[in-house]
């Protein structure tokens, strides 16, 4: 194919869309190719690089290998952690709530988000997840939920907690990886009510962790992580809508929050 075909293909809706009356339906999408790019370092003239924010093809060559050594690790962390889910919650076949599931698979998507990001990951290669995750996403949600559940559980009896100092940790680091500051990232997360999400991530991570520290873990080589090939874009438009809409944090200290959306907890001042 080439720039300027129009073609359709047949696209199947989730089972879990926001539109209940598109869910399960065979649709007919139209794509049309506006242009085809195929970039070679070699020939970008220094306008070019610079356009891109890069002084160097040297520059852009190391941007490239970082991002890509982000998305390796990124994909062993989540091989091993779904390894040790997998294990810890074999027998949890328990049924859950449609309505609990329903209302919690947007939810599930926010922590995947901020998991992302804390990852390092571009918004394109965010998006890129995001999307297949949205494939089954009602089915996957169930899986999450969980191993929520189980992996809360064992917070409780090895009494973890995440700290203001933990919040803060993570805050600093979301801040670093999106380039914009603490209180914005801050102010955006109590105003969403996505502090839970925040806290469920620190405490299932926390856990993974010590998992790990007391278990014997042995490294082996899977190509896999590098020949996979993606079966998403990062294309940001829904067919079947969002189950929800995330508001536009505007930083300012007074936000007003969402209803029963929690705060950070405060710092404890030391005692002199």
């Amino acid at each position: 194919k080439k720039e300027g075909d129009v073609f359709t293909i047949p696209v199947k809706i989730s089972d879990s869309a926001a539109n209940e009356a598109l869910r399960g339906e065979e649709v007919e999408a139209e794509f049309e190719i506006v242009e085809v790019r195929r970039i070679s370092i070699e020939d970008l003239s220094k306008q070019d690089l610079e356009g891109l924010g890069f002084d160097s093809p040297e520059e852009l060559r190391e941007f490239v290998r970082s991002e890509l050594s982000k998305q390796i690790e990124y994909a062993q962390q989540s091989r091993l952690r779904e390894q040790i889910v997998e294990q810890l919650t074999a027998g949890a076949d328990w049924d859950l709530p449609p309505a609990l599931v329903a209302r919690q698979t947007n939810r599930e998507l926010r922590r995947t988000a901020l998991e992302l990001q804390r990852a390092g990951l571009s918004e394109d290669l965010i998006r890129t997840y995001l999307n297949a995750q949205r494939i089954n996403a009602q089915e996957k949600t169930v899986a999450a939920l969980r191993a929520h559940f189980v992996l809360e559980k064992i917070g409780e009896d090895l009494q973890i907690e995440p700290t203001a100092e933990d919040y803060e940790d993570e805050i600093d680091l979301l801040a670093d990886r999106e380039d914009t500051s603490p209180r914005a990232i801050r102010a955006r997360l109590e105003k969403s009510g996505e502090m839970d999400a925040l806290r469920n991530e620190i405490i299932e991570r926390k856990v993974v962790e010590a998992v790990v520290d007391a278990a014997e873990v042995t490294d082996v080589e899977d190509e896999g992580l590098l020949n996979a090939g993606s079966q998403s874009d990062s294309i940001d438009y829904a067919i079947a809508g969002e189950a929800a809409d995330i508001p536009d944090a505007k930083h300012d200290d007074a936000a007003p929050q969402r209803p029963g959306a929690p705060k950070l907890p405060e710092k404890e001042e030391a005692s002199e």
